[in-house]
């Protein structure tokens, strides 16, 4: 068995590993009766397989020397895109309540019980600064075409359809 080392190993749980297979090799489609990761939306995969080539790029060998570069990329783009998330998530509140309202919003989101996973080798963060950026264009410009853009593009990120539903009809209420 290959050790990964502590860190590599903790990124790579669960679904974590059906990126990172995504991010080295691509899309594939075994034979049946082997699963496939066509079900993982392709954007967090691109932007890890980007920060890593970077750091590969740099010289830079982090962790391990086979995994450990793209473990870093993808623990960096969820919390880049948490932190992100966040901010835009405030000003999408603050537009129509108090900034206490807002506060409290964001550290409800960043203390959720389940809130492990806005910092993982997952994609909710990205999910969030694309779903919340996307509500945000929408309320600001108060052009729901310019949020269904957003919206959209969080599609590529987890299977956000009911998200870009939900999202277009408020949209388009407004």
């Amino acid at each position: 068995r290959y050790d990964k080392g502590p860190f590599t190993e903790a990124a790579l749980l669960w679904d974590a590993a059906w990126y990172m297979s995504i991010v080295k090799d691509g899309y594939a489609l075994p034979p049946p009766p082997a699963t496939s990761n066509l079900a993982f939306p392709p954007l967090f995969p691109l932007l890890t397989r980007l920060l890593g080539e970077g750091f590969n790029s740099l010289g830079l060998h982090l962790a391990d020397p086979v995994y450990g570069n793209w473990a870093v990329a993808g623990i960096l783009v969820s919390n880049l895109a948490f932190l992100a998330g966040l901010f835009v998530l405030w000003h999408l509140v603050a537009l129509d309540h108090p900034a206490g309202v807002a506060d409290r919003t964001v550290w409800f989101v960043a203390a959720f019980p389940l809130g492990v996973f806005w910092s993982a080798f997952y994609t909710e963060s990205l999910f969030l600064l694309l779903a919340s950026g996307g509500a945000s264009v929408a309320s600001i410009v108060n052009a729901p075409t310019h949020g269904e853009v957003l919206s959209r593009v969080a599609a590529f990120v987890q299977n956000g359809q009911l998200v870009y539903l939900a999202i277009s009809l408020v949209a388009g209420l407004a």
